[in-house]
C-alpha cells in the first residue's frame, strides 16, 4: 500500500509543485510593481517558493522517510509541507520588516493575486481588512490610486477616522455596531 500510495503522491506532487513555481513567477511580475507603486519606489516585495523537496530526488526522500512517515501517520515529505518566504528588498520580511513594511508586502501580495485573477475574470472582488490602520498617509494615497479603477473592493476598518477624506467621500459606508 504504501508503494501505491508514494507513486500518487510523486506524479500529483510534481504537478503542484510545477504550477506552484509558474505561479509564483506570475505573481512575483506584479507584486514587484505594486510594492514599488505603494512605496513610491522605496521597497520591493518578492515572495520565493520553497518546495519541500526536491524534484529529482521526491522518490528517494519519501523512501528516506518511510519510518517516520509510518511513526507519525503522516507523509513528512511532499508539497503539503511547502512554504513561502516574502523578501522585502532582499531581505526576509518576517525577520526584517517592520508592521508597516509587512503590512505593505502583504497588502502587495493580495492585490498581485488580485492581478493574476483579473487575468482570468474582470468580475473580481476585492477585500481588504483593517488595511488603513498600519499605513501611514504616503501608502494610504498610494493605495487609493491603486484601487481608484480596480473594480468592487470592500474594506473594513475598525475606526472611519483613519480613513482617508477622499475615499470616505466616493463610498458606501455601512456602520456595524455590536452586530447591528
Amino acid at each position: 500500500m504504501f508503494e501505491v500510495l508514494n507513486e500518487k503522491i510523486i506524479s500529483t506532487g510534481k504537478i503542484i509543485i510545477e504550477k506552484r513555481n509558474k505561479y509564483i513567477d506570475i505573481l512575483n511580475r506584479y507584486i514587484k510593481d505594486i510594492s514599488k507603486q505603494l512605496s513610491n519606489d522605496k521597497e520591493i516585495v518578492n515572495v520565493q517558493y520553497n518546495p519541500n523537496v526536491i524534484l529529482e530526488n521526491f522518490e528517494k526522500s519519501l523512501e528516506s522517510h518511510k519510518k517516520l512517515d509510518i511513526l507519525s501517520k503522516q507523509t513528512n515529505i511532499g508539497p503539503q509541507k511547502d512554504d513561502l518566504n516574502i523578501y522585502l528588498n532582499e531581505e526576509l520580511a518576517s525577520i526584517y520588516g517592520s508592521q508597516g513594511q509587512i503590512r505593505l508586502s502583504v497588502l502587495s501580495m493580495k492585490l498581485g493575486v488580485f492581478e493574476v485573477f483579473k487575468e482570468i475574470d474582470q468580475n473580481i472582488i476585492i477585500i481588504l481588512d483593517d488595511v488603513f490602520s498600519e499605513l501611514d498617509n504616503e501608502r494610504q494615497v498610494f493605495l487609493l490610486e491603486y484601487i481608484k479603477n480596480t473594480g468592487q473592493v470592500f474594506i473594513t476598518c475598525t475606526d472611519i477616522n483613519k480613513m482617508p477624506e477622499e475615499l470616505k467621500e466616493s463610498s458606501n459606508i455601512i456602520n456595524i455596531e455590536e452586530g447591528e
